[in-house]
This record gives structure tokens, C-alpha cells and sequence, in this order.
């Protein structure tokens, strides 16, 4: 429009799409829920939380923000929620695991899973 040209240039990057390889059927741990359970969950952490430790015992499975450091977890408010394991449709525990989830990422998976 008024003979004025917009010029954009995006530069991208290559990436390769990665696969795990794994045999789903000899996990030690199995759970089963609706999404909305663990997106109730996750509300209650503020958006400046980066990463979120899940882990689990054989009653209980418990979600709370990663702290990396000794230092750091004096000085940082630390959130955490416990789930029961009757709070979900299957709750299988043969081996105490703890497992670490970017938080953001993890919030738009359940996004993904709840619609």
C-alpha cells in the first residue's frame, strides 16, 4: 500500500526429531488419572517456578518445585502438594522414583491431554 515493500527475514534452525526407545510394558511405575487431577495440581505453582519434582511412594504421590541447590532452598518459598494414591483411576508403584518436569512444558502437556 503507497508502493512502500516490507522486507521480514526469519531465520530458523534445523533440528532432527528425536524418539525414545523404550518398552512401556516392564515400567516399574504406572499411573492413571485425568488430566484435570494433575492440572489442579499444578495450578497451585506460580508461573516463576521453572521445574517440578514428582515422586512417589507406594500410598502417595507428591509434587513439589525443584530447588537445584542447598543454598537456594533456604532462601526460596517451597511449594508442595501430596496426592493420595485413591485420587487415581490406576496407581502402581514397584520402585520409589522422583522424576523432574519443566513445569511449563509439563503445563502445556496437560493442556494437550485435557482437550
Amino acid at each position: 500500500k503507497h508502493g512502500l515493500l516490507k522486507t521480514h527475514n526469519l531465520s530458523y534452525q534445523d533440528s532432527e526429531s528425536l524418539q525414545a526407545v523404550f518398552d512401556k510394558d516392564n515400567y516399574a511405575n504406572v499411573f492413571r488419572a485425568h488430566p484435570r487431577l494433575l492440572v489442579d495440581t499444578v495450578v497451585h505453582f506460580p508461573l516463576s517456578v521453572e521445574e517440578v519434582t514428582v515422586t512417589v511412594s507406594d500410598e502417595r504421590m507428591w509434587v513439589r518445585n525443584h530447588v537445584e541447590d542447598e543454598a537456594e532452598r533456604s532462601r526460596a518459598m517451597l511449594t508442595e502438594l501430596c496426592l493420595a494414591s485413591d485420587e487415581f483411576d490406576h496407581f502402581a508403584v514397584k520402585a520409589h522414583h522422583s522424576i523432574t518436569f519443566c513445569l511449563k512444558e509439563l503445563r502445556g502437556l496437560l493442556a494437550f491431554a485435557e482437550s
